[in-house]
């Protein structure tokens, strides 16, 4: 075939690479079935690639066939999301095929990564500038980072964001604005997504959140409310909890009047139970709130929440839930927050801690953990707990 005769970029004369270059694109903008073959395809972007860096500038001509190529390999349909909750491994961030079990995976990445590292590669050199990319280009590469099936597709597309970012700075609006939405549509349709981008997008998110002007702007207050807070409900909530956390605390940095909001949306009108490793991270970011947090402006309602839902995890049939959640009881900054609600927390910790050593009777570190964190911290032989907890049994 013609394109197989072609000779490479470097071979020829310096005169006649443009117009090679040229073809060559062209030749990548087609399908793979109908133009090329695949072994061809994959060695003429390999080659593009590889010729790209000696450019210094491109006609406004070159640039409007780069981003043909780039759409006619990557904005392509994906199937129609279908899938169950009990499709994604949340354990290893995979869908998997319902049929055969298997983590499904982008049939042409073996070509697709060298598209990607192309668009990287035009970005960060300057070739592509925002003036000639249009709106509808971002918007559309962006929203890959969720619709891919592919974890390493995903992923790249998040470093096509921090390349867009850095360069496209008459963008930066429409990028932002962009994720928020990406995040949105994940919150309202998590169980047909995997995670993969979503940590890479919340860090991306952390660094506009910290950019953000005090006092903060309803808009803001709005992406926390109905974006970041309802993200710790999702099942996948253990793969980007770390990330996820950040975000929170540099809301609180920005604002710190906003920790009541967010203990009370995290912890209230829960739709159904979350897997351990949730849990226990959700415990983590429990943690990270408080010591941030004045432990005297936590409001009333609030704090019984909190009590209440350490009292949920001591109940887990997940050792691993109990023992987190005990460590957590025996922490000194929540023993003085427990003894400063202690007409509130007692008759929710105390018997909920008796109740651990009858629920765990084959696992001995927990029983002895709770007996030692009951004995120590909880015990109503001390003045601070003894009036309640004696109230507490003769109303029994």
């Amino acid at each position: 075939m013609e394109e197989d005769n072609l000779p490479r970029i470097r071979d020829v004369p310096v005169k006649k690479r443009h117009e090679l270059f040229i073809k060559k694109l062209r030749l990548c903008s087609g399908s793979l079935e109908t133009i090329i073959p695949i072994d061809t395809k994959l060695k003429t972007l390999k080659e593009l690639l590889d010729y790209v860096p000696s450019l210094d500038s491109l006609p406004d001509d070159v640039v409007q066939l780069i981003k043909e190529m780039v759409a006619a390999n990557i904005f392509r349909p994906f199937p129609s999301r279908s899938a169950h909750v009990s499709d994604i491994n949340y354990e290893t961030d995979e869908l998997y095929d319902p049929e055969i079990k298997r983590p499904l995976v982008e049939e042409s990445w073996f070509f697709l990564r060298y598209v990607y590292q192309f668009l990287r590669y035009v970005v960060d050199a300057g070739l592509l500038r925002d003036d000639q990319t249009e709106d509808s280009f971002v918007e559309t590469l962006l929203n890959i980072a969720l619709d891919a099936d592919d974890q390493r597709e995903a992923i790249s597309v998040t470093f096509v964001l921090t390349s867009f970012w850095k360069k496209f700075t008459q963008k930066r609006r429409l990028i932002w604005r962009t994720v928020q939405h990406i995040l949105s549509r994940f919150v309202s349709e998590s169980h047909l997504y995997i995670t993969s981008a979503v940590c890479p997008l919340l860090s991306f998110a952390n660094d506009r959140i910290r950019e953000y002007r005090v006092p903060l702007v309803a808009e803001n207050r709005m992406f926390l409310e109905r974006v970041l807070i309802p993200m710790h409900k999702i099942n996948s909530y253990s793969i980007y909890s770390v990330c996820l956390s950040q975000c929170m605390l540099a809301f609180l940095a920005m604002d710190s009047e906003l920790d009541n909001l967010m203990i009370r949306g995290i912890f209230s009108g829960r739709q159904r139970p979350l897997r351990s490793a949730c849990e226990i991270e959700l415990l983590d970011e429990l943690k990270s709130l408080m010591t941030h947090t004045p432990l005297g402006r936590i409001t009333p309602s609030n704090a019984e929440l909190v009590f209440r839902r350490i009292a949920k995890c001591l109940t887990s049939l997940h050792a691993q839930v109990v023992t987190k959640a005990l460590n957590i009881l025996k922490w000194p900054r929540f023993i003085l927050f427990a003894k400063q609600r202690k007409q509130v927390s007692v008759p929710i910790i105390i018997p909920a801690l008796e109740n651990v050593g009858n629920q765990f009777l084959w696992e001995n570190d927990v029983r002895e953990l709770a007996a030692r964190v009951r004995e120590r911290s909880y015990n109503e032989n001390d003045a601070d707990w003894q009036f309640e907890t004696t109230t507490k049994r003769r109303k029994r």
